[in-house]
């Protein structure tokens, strides 16, 4: 080895025990400056009618509170602090008041809007999170019902993060196909198109202790920066739906004659095409989607299932057919909201026709109707369900 490799290797092994040591330094919950920060967990906002001052509930993460190891913990590591304040800003600086810390924003996953604040305006309070520079806008929101308090409070079954647990009740849209994933960013970017509107998911808390929970009531649906009305949560994936937003959902389809099939959704797209037909708008909503039959409760055993493939998925598009219709009437025909980007479509296909109506886009938007065409494809059904129609 000659006498550059040596010193190449030297310098190499010096680099590398050096960034060991300021890690290790980082890391350690003894280090003073750690120990100077407020870990936000999950920031909650309501206000206080009486009083007119926002009321903050914020879960904390305290290092000190932590086990030595993770086999140790068994109980939360999160505390509660509550603050009011004539804004947002001084009801965060009163946190100090309680604990003596620098608020700490970056590690925060949840932001929880109280019911009664969301349905005069939420500009005040993103508008907060967006110019704070410590803060992430990735952050997800959740609207709190009958307010935030009840749900930042809530220790979920006494798990060791509460705050984990509501970030992913948050992002549960990927494994049931009904909860509209929300953050500070998607709400900026509508609140900077008039023409484009949101959606947030509310949640409520029950119990306490051992039995609390929270979990997802309905879907808000915002026109401008306040709800303008809400989506039951059985017709929420046809939200979804609309949105190209499926990753993965089970439909169970009754079938005459022959019993209840689950069809597992494991691959879905749709597509959204605008036009001006006869001086309507139309709305052809296209979905193509793969699913998988892991059971079928058959009310028959003479009945052969390959032989029914055809009509589970005749059913199975009827179905998508219904709850994309029943949310698109709600959010679009009677709201008149535009979660869905249809005006951004009309104005990129029909430029002429849009710049007549835009400034009335308001009411225009609840005449749009709706064309669905959808198709549904059976990959495989389950072996049982397989070896049983062969042995018929």
């Amino acid at each position: 080895m000659n006498k550059k490799s040596i010193l190449k290797n030297t310098i190499c092994i010096m680099l590398s025990i050096a960034v060991i040591i300021s890690m290790s330094g980082c890391t350690s919950f003894n280090n003073s400056s750690l120990k100077r920060l407020l870990y936000m967990e999950a920031f909650g906002v309501d206000m206080d009618q009486e009083k007119g001052e926002y009321s903050c509930t914020t879960q904390i993460f305290d290092p000190m509170m932590g086990a030595a190891t993770i086999q140790e913990q068994d109980k939360p590591i999160t505390r509660v602090i509550e603050t009011t304040g004539e804004s947002i800003s001084a009801a965060v600086a009163a946190m100090t008041e309680q604990i003596g810390r620098k608020p700490y924003y970056s590690q925060n996953k949840v932001i929880v809007i109280g019911e009664e604040i969301a349905k005069e305006g939420i500009t005040s309070m993103t508008d907060y999170f967006d110019r704070d520079w410590e803060t992430r806008l990735t952050m997800q929101v959740l609207i709190g019902s009958p307010d935030a308090s009840g749900i930042v409070k809530s220790t979920l079954g006494d798990v060791i993060n509460p705050a984990e647990e509501l970030q992913l009740i948050a992002q549960a849209g990927n494994v049931n196909g009904r909860v509209p994933e929300c953050t500070v960013l998607d709400i900026k970017k509508a609140l900077s198109d008039k023409y484009t509107d949101f959606c947030i998911p509310v949640v409520k808390a029950e119990g306490e202790g051992e039995d609390s929970k929270v979990t997802v009531e309905s879907i808000a649906v915002f026109k401008g920066d306040k709800i303008a009305g809400y989506v039951p949560y059985d017709d929420a994936r046809g939200v979804l739906l609309l949105n190209d937003e499926i990753e993965k959902t089970i439909f169970v389809i009754k079938i005459k004659g022959v019993g209840n099939a689950s069809m597992n959704i494991i691959n879905s797209k749709t597509d959204l095409k605008v036009n001006i037909e006869n001086d309507e708008i139309v709305c052809d909503v296209y979905v193509k989607c793969e699913a998988n039959i892991p059971e079928i409760n058959i009310e028959d055993d003479s009945i052969e299932i390959l032989n029914e493939i055809d009509s589970i998925q005749d059913e199975c598009e009827k179905q998508i057919i219904k709850e994309m219709d029943n949310a698109a009437k709600l959010t679009v025909n009677e709201m008149g909201c535009d979660i869905y980007g249809i005006g951004r479509r009309l104005m990129y296909n029909e430029r002429d026709y849009w710049e007549n109506i835009k400034n009335n886009w308001n009411e225009e938007i609840k005449n749009v109707k709706f064309r669905y065409h959808v198709e549904a494809e059976i990959n495989r059904i389950g072996e049982t369900v397989n070896q049983k129609s062969k042995q018929n």
